[in-house]
């Protein structure tokens, strides 16, 4: 069967930059998302066609203050006792870095760090308070202009966001060095809280563009030439909190499959 045909036989929106077939409308959400699914690999987009990002004409962060900037905080931490499993130093970016907590962090263990972001508010802070980050406001693309390679990249809560995520995943793939490790941590829409949630899952949002499963997120990766070397399932965002009961009850919860929250891993093949 041709393109043609399983257009017409879907009714076909778009084409899915994952897996190559193709999308068809799937359902609306939240206020008045129009979301679209691949009918292969399942792979969840907002339709681009009338998709206007609230951030176009605004800055994301409105003002950035120090007490809003924690790179202490248990969160950051164990993000970067994780990325220490897999490598100790070297040169390191975070893109999309927001207030730039991994990238203050990562600089502290030893990482020569960069931090891109497109907050102009957010680099201007970065780059008075925080010196021993090279923070830079750019698109996260551009990310070959400032180090030939790296030795590890962040994406945390990113690749949900950008139109462009498969250019974006074949430059990283590019700068990586061969054994670098990009880290992607992304909302699960294969969980259990966003299953019986359904339309009133709280990550349908308007800025949320992209919807990924690990399965979406290896098919991806692997088409630009990345292996997914570990994987975690997280119960909410702001995991751990540093309150013992509780985050030993949320990391059992994640187990039993209630992860709002996936964090992988990925190496050159």
């Amino acid at each position: 069967m041709n393109n043609s045909s399983i257009r017409r036989d879907y009714n076909c929106v778009s084409q899915c930059s994952i897996c190559g077939l193709v999308m068809q409308r799937y359902k609306t959400v939240g206020n008045n998302i129009q979301l679209n699914k691949c009918i292969s690999c399942g792979f969840i987009q907002q339709d681009l066609s009338s998709y206007r990002s609230p951030y176009f004409d605004c800055d994301y962060y409105k003002a950035v203050n120090a007490a809003d900037v924690l790179p202490d905080r248990p969160l950051i931490k164990y993000r970067i006792n994780n990325i220490l499993k897999f490598i100790k130093g070297g040169c390191a970016v975070d893109l999309g870095c927001g207030l730039g907590e991994m990238a203050i962090a990562l600089a502290k263990n030893g990482f020569k760090t960069y931090a891109i972001d497109e907050s102009d508010n957010a680099i201007k802070y970065l780059s008075k308070y925080h010196p021993e980050v090279t923070s830079i406001n750019a698109n996260i693309q551009d990310l070959s202009k400032y180090s030939s390679t790296y030795d590890l990249v962040t994406l945390y809560h990113v690749l949900e966001h950008v139109p462009n995520y498969r250019e974006i995943c074949q430059m990283i793939s590019k700068v990586l060095n061969t054994k670098g490790v990009l880290v992607v941590e992304v909302p699960n829409v294969s969980g259990i809280k966003s299953i019986l949630t359904g339309d009133r899952w709280h990550y349908y949002l308007e800025h949320h563009i992209n919807y990924f499963t690990v399965n979406t997120l290896n098919t991806l990766m692997k088409s630009v030439g990345l292996r997914l070397i570990c994987y975690e399932g997280k119960y909410h965002f702001n995991y751990p909190q540093g309150k013992y009961i509780i985050d030993r009850y949320h990391f059992l919860l994640s187990k039993l499959g209630w992860s709002d929250i996936i964090t992988t891993y990925w190496r050159k093949d």
